[in-house]
């Protein structure tokens, strides 16, 4: 038996770029009396580090559930979406981005870091195939590898917070474009086989950053598959990426 409760989680909640759009969003549009009552999630949460860490940064409590059990709940706040998926509610996702913007580890030792690409190989899926070939090329760009899913939230939005350059194949890590400072750049590899996920495309334009995009081979129509840079092809778009006028 709950008294009072709020729902604001799906099937995809778990996913970092769901969580910080989507979830905080609903829990952002309650009302400040009504958000001190518990949100419900489901047990297995407690196991992603970034939506424990989150909630405490922001305050938010909550009250696990076995998938399992039933409950009763007296009173359940259901908030709406604040916006459809892969697009912003401009009030909810800049209030977000400012509160944990506050809350970030000034000197996490990354402070020196500007230009950045985000990688994908500890992933199970959307990984490149010739990665080492393209750090190489940007290494001797000025860029610095990071693996996004070894750092904390707060790491990452002081990361993202001080880099002037991201270039990232499509992945959540990408989320953290909502901390970048405005006229900042980020270059997406996407697949060529995607015409639908403009996701960040719309996150970068909300936070009036400079988005870039390339297009790298997928060998199947699954939009998941592991993809290939054309290192030739992506020279010309890096250049575009790189001119300052």
């Amino acid at each position: 038996y709950i008294d009072s409760a709020s729902w604001v989680v799906d099937d995809k909640s778990h996913n970092y770029f769901h969580w910080m759009t989507d979830v905080l969003g609903r829990i952002f549009i309650i009302d400040k009396q009504i958000q001190k009552n518990p949100i419900l999630l489901p047990s297995e949460f407690i196991n992603h580090n970034f939506i424990v860490e989150t909630l405490e940064i922001l305050e938010i409590p909550y009250k696990l559930f076995e998938v399992d059990k039933k409950y009763i709940i007296n009173n359940l706040v259901l908030p709406s979406r604040t916006a459809e998926v892969g697009n912003y509610n401009k009030n909810f996702i800049h209030e977000i981005s400012n509160q944990l913007v506050k809350s970030r580890t000034i000197n996490s030792g990354n402070e020196s870091i500007k230009k950045i690409w985000l990688s994908r190989e500890n992933q199970s899926r959307r990984r490149l195939k010739n990665e080492n070939e393209l750090i190489d090329f940007l290494s001797s760009n000025g860029y610095t590898c990071i693996h996004p899913d070894k750092l904390k939230v707060s790491e990452q939005i002081n990361l993202f917070k001080n880099a002037e350059s991201i270039v990232s194949i499509h992945g959540a890590a990408l989320t953290n474009i909502m901390f970048m400072n405005k006229n900042s750049k980020v270059l997406e590899i996407r697949n060529n086989r995607d015409l639908k996920n403009n996701s960040f495309f719309t996150l970068a334009s909300e936070f009036e950053i400079e988005y870039f995009y390339f297009l790298a081979e997928s060998f199947s129509n699954n939009v998941h598959d592991d993809l290939i840079v054309d290192m030739k092809e992506f020279t010309k778009t890096f250049e575009l990426f790189e001119y300052t006028p």
